[in-house]
């Protein structure tokens, strides 16, 4: 799996990985981006979502899923 998480990066090229990954893209916006003042609750929440999406992607049984149901589940993911 390759997953991105930039929030710029769905629309650049992505280099290529040998096997032909499943790929999904969990976009977030860049807590550096923010303004210093509110650093921390940007980072706080970049965390928080990855966090979530991280564990739901933990919880699946990646075994059962062909590559078309993983591709799925994951972008089901990006969206929590």
């Amino acid at each position: 799996m390759v997953i991105t998480v930039c929030g710029s990066a769905a629309s650049e090229e992505c280099p290529v990985w040998p096997a032909a990954p499943v790929r999904a893209h969990w976009g977030v916006e860049d807590p550096a981006a923010a303004s210093e003042d509110s650093w921390e609750a940007a980072f706080t929440a970049a965390y928080d979502m990855l966090a979530r999406r991280a564990r739901a992607m933990l919880a699946l049984d990646i075994e059962s899923l062909d590559k078309p149901a993983l591709k799925q589940e994951l972008d089901r993911i990006g969206t929590l």
